[in-house]
């Protein structure tokens, strides 16, 4: 029974947003990370932040998009790092800083 996933694992809700990506169900991929992102996950705020930056699902929102990015560089992703960056480069949600 130990290798058993939990429905809401972290793992699970991160797999199932992903799925849901490939298959254009963009509303179950947020919810998805939304839920992983509550528990704790960073990998789920960079997905938030690549959803929100790329207007899938919702309207682009480079606001948004910075936000989740910037929580989840914070909590030490690389992915949320590398959003983070370009936001910055594009002064998406921010204004431009080549320094950062």
């Amino acid at each position: 029974m130990d290798n058993v996933k939990k429905p809401d694992s972290i793992e699970n809700l991160l797999n199932t947003g992903s799925e849901a990506m490939e298959r254009r169900e963009y509303d179950t991929a947020v919810s998805c990370y939304e839920k992983a992102a509550e528990m704790g996950s960073s990998t789920a705020l960079a997905r938030l932040g690549d959803i929100y930056n790329e207007g899938f699902a919702r309207k682009r929102d480079t606001d948004k998009a910075f936000a989740y990015y910037k929580k989840s560089a914070d909590a030490g992703n690389a992915d949320g790092m590398y959003g983070l960056g370009l936001c910055y480069a594009g002064a998406y949600g921010v204004e431009a800083d080549g320094e950062k």
